[in-house]
Formats: structure tokens, sequence, C-alpha cells
């Protein structure tokens, strides 16, 4: 497999598996907060401002859906 293709491999399954850590860290604020009767934490990330960064790195309606 060339260099570039084993990149674009890996950036395709950083963004899913980015998806099922943020689904997981969910999960795991809700147990928590129902466990301890406290309000869930507010999971917040810093990603770039620029829309083509975001549009190609993140996979913003699976996130928003979480």
């Amino acid at each position: 497999m060339p260099f570039r293709s084993k990149l674009l491999y890996s950036f395709k399954s950083f963004r899913a598996n980015f998806v099922k850590l943020v689904d997981e860290l969910h999960h795991a604020f809700e147990m928590r907060a129902k466990k301890e009767g406290v309000d869930p934490w507010i999971l917040s990330a810093a990603v770039s401002a620029a829309k083509f960064r975001i549009t190609e790195g993140y996979e913003v309606g699976a996130n928003n859906n979480i």
C-alpha cells in the first residue's frame, strides 16, 4: 500500500473512532450522573474554525446526534 493510501486509511478510521470515543464518553458521563445523582458533565472540543478543516476532519452530523 502506498504511503498516501495508508494516510487516507488512517484518517478515515480516525474520524470513525472519534465519533465512537465521543459516544462512549457521553455514555460514561450520563451513567456517572445517574449513579451519583448529579448533573452530567458537558463534553466540549476545541477544533479549527476553518469550515474545510471541520468538514474534512470530523463527522459533524454524527457528533451532533450524540
